[in-house]
């Protein structure tokens, strides 16, 4: 049983069944997507308008992938995109089973 066939049991047209409840489903995720691309892209400009790129001094790991990229070095680009993935992935499962602990700390209680 899904949105749209609750839409329909309630005598509603295809439709407006398809723009009240698949398209407004997606939205939200649409829209987090978006916004989160807008937010890198914010801050990879924000790091290379104010601290540029001098390799070795201020190299982030977003300055170096776009160099390597722009120098067509694709493969070490991958390799350090997979290590921004990782840590990326690292911090969120870190933070996760904090707040996991957390919980079950305060529920005992």
């Amino acid at each position: 049983f899904t949105l749209y066939h609750a839409a329909k049991s309630v005598r509603r047209g295809a439709l407006s069944c398809l723009i009240n409840s698949v398209l407004y489903a997606i939205f939200s995720g649409t829209l987090g997507t978006v916004l989160a691309f807008a937010r890198a892209l914010g801050e990879y400009g924000a790091t290379s308008m104010i601290s540029g790129y001098t390799p070795g001094r201020t190299a982030t790991i977003s300055t170096t992938v776009y160099q390597l990229w722009r120098t067509n070095d694709d493969v070490l680009a991958f390799k350090w995109v997979m290590v921004n993935m990782s840590i990326s992935f690292a911090v969120l499962l870190a933070l996760n089973m904090l707040e996991t602990k957390n919980k079950n700390a305060v529920s005992k209680r």
